[in-house]
């Protein structure tokens, strides 16, 4: 598209006016600009080594939700792109594209992805020495809730692998685990009670707020911190 915008540029160039000529000359160099950036980026994107995949069997695979091609947008060594094909490797913790032009499964250099967006889920980048070292590991979290408090989640899926009547049986067991930000440092919740104990400022209200709404955290731990942070910086702001 950008280079059928600079072909009709140049063509409608010699038959206009001089004014008319200056604007046109600063439209297609902006254009030129924009198709360089946009053709570096793309370069940028597929430098990744090629992907494989751990083994994939009877519906089971290592990705998060579907193990297809969802498109997405990921923001990668200071560029952001959209509408690209992804899949987030959850065992090892990789994202993948698909190579425009040689239709590779390639996987992005991590320590180049900032964020990323896959299945109307947020994800971003952590460090080690970020937050204190608080996380357990470096690498994607998903960004749960993103207030003035913060939840995060990190997710991981494990490979089993047995024998079932001469045949090789394989199951991939996911596991969730979830953190909230308080000063520097992230703490990780599970039970209603470790998470009422990192909000323990408020906790006589959000108490109350959880048996009001009957929310229960085993049923749906990702909606019950959704609407406990949520409902908890409601009252922090009050009290301010």
């Amino acid at each position: 598209m950008i280079i059928r915008i600079l072909s009709l540029l140049i063509i409608a160039l010699p038959s206009l006016g001089q004014g008319d000529s200056l604007l046109l000359q600063q439209a297609t160099s902006a254009s030129v600009v924009l198709y360089t950036q946009t053709i570096k980026g793309q370069t940028l994107l597929y430098s990744g080594p090629q992907y494989r995949s751990g083994p994939i069997l009877d519906g089971q695979h290592p990705f998060f939700g579907a193990d297809d091609w969802t498109f997405g947008s990921v923001t990668y060594n200071g560029y952001r792109f959209d509408n690209v094909p992804l899949l987030y490797d959850i065992a090892f913790d990789v994202l993948v594209t698909e190579n425009y032009y040689t239709a590779h499964e390639t996987a992005l250099v991590k320590e180049k992805v900032e964020a990323f967006e896959i299945n109307g889920r947020q994800f971003i980048r952590i460090d080690r020495h970020q937050y204190e070292g608080s996380l357990p590991t470096p690498g994607f979290y998903e960004m749960v809730y993103d207030g003035t408090t913060t939840v995060l989640a990190r997710h991981t899926k494990f490979e089993n692998s047995r024998i079932e009547s001469k045949a090789i049986v394989i199951d991939y067991k996911e596991k969730v685990k979830y953190f909230i930000l308080r000063g520097t440092r992230f703490f990780p919740v599970k039970t209603k009670r470790s998470i009422l104990n990192v909000l323990a400022d408020e906790k006589q209200a959000l108490r109350q707020y959880i048996r009001q709404h009957n929310l229960f955290p085993r049923v749906d731990r990702r909606g019950f911190l959704l609407q406990v942070a949520a409902h908890y910086d409601t009252l922090t702001a009050t009290n301010e």
